[in-house]
């Protein structure tokens, strides 16, 4: 099993963040659209919340600094071996506001979701995200990203409000793989709208991405709980899967 994500966050030096900050001049919207992150991303950084390496590189990049280690309360961690063969790069699309989004906490969710899910082989790294909802690029090996999309196929990362994961097998050609159509709505909070001189519907709230992953986690029976048997799905041209084609290149 991967170590857990949480081994690999690291302690921002929130203090000196602020005032590194403030000697700019900047507000913490300034801050985050400078340094493309999130305004709750960029308070939470500020009050020292564990976050991934990149959060803090982008934090560096924007106030102009050459090294992360000022920014950090404690040294990173070395980089951990990755695993045996190829690594690609994923790009998971959410249905999710980017505003609203968290880099620290909510992140960290997501990828422990994943991780107890998959049951990864090696390590899953964070290498970035983008809005357009949420854009989030993760960098793993190639059977735990075959699970990956075998996953979406099947349903099993409907809790996450996944549209589709595209990923890039060389050659300059990505390849996008999209959720079942029952996976994800046009938004979290749709809600029907009701025909001229209808009533609304009676419609129940949606859970909070943060109350859905904690349900999933906690639930001792169905998808909670247990990990889910990983399902060879035909994504396959010619007879071959796109990941058999990438494995014999490398």
């Amino acid at each position: 099993m991967a170590t857990q994500p949480t081994s690999r966050t690291v302690k921002p030096a929130g203090e000196t963040i602020t005032r590194l900050r403030l000697q700019k001049g900047w507000t913490v919207e300034e801050m985050a659209a400078k340094a493309n992150l999130t305004p709750k991303t960029v308070m939470r950084v500020e009050a020292s919340t564990p976050c991934y390496l990149f959060t803090i590189t982008a934090c560096r990049d924007a106030l102009g600094l050459t090294d992360n280690s000022p920014l950090l309360a404690e040294p990173a961690p070395p980089p951990k071996p990755s695993g045996d063969g190829p690594r690609i790069q994923l790009r998971l699309r959410f249905v999710l506001p980017f505003m609203d989004f968290d880099f620290t906490e909510q992140l960290v969710k997501i990828i422990e979701f994943l991780i107890k899910l998959l049951d990864p082989s090696g390590d899953i790294e964070v290498v970035s995200v983008a809005p357009g909802s949420v854009i989030v690029t993760l960098e793993m090996g190639l059977k735990d990203s075959q699970k990956l999309v075998s996953a979406l196929g099947v349903g099993e990362l409907d809790i996450l409000n996944i549209s589709s994961i595209a990923a890039d097998f060389g050659g300059g050609r990505a390849v996008e793989f999209t959720a079942p159509s029952r996976a994800v709505s046009a938004s979290p909070t749709a809600r029907a709208v009701p025909k001229h001189g209808q009533k609304s519907p009676q419609t129940k709230s949606t859970p909070s991405l943060f109350k859905r992953i904690y349900d999933w986690f906690t639930k001792d029976s169905g998808q909670g709980g247990t990990q889910s048997e990983y399902r060879d799905k035909p994504y396959r041209e010619e007879g071959q899967s796109i990941f058999d084609r990438f494995k014999q290149r490398n």
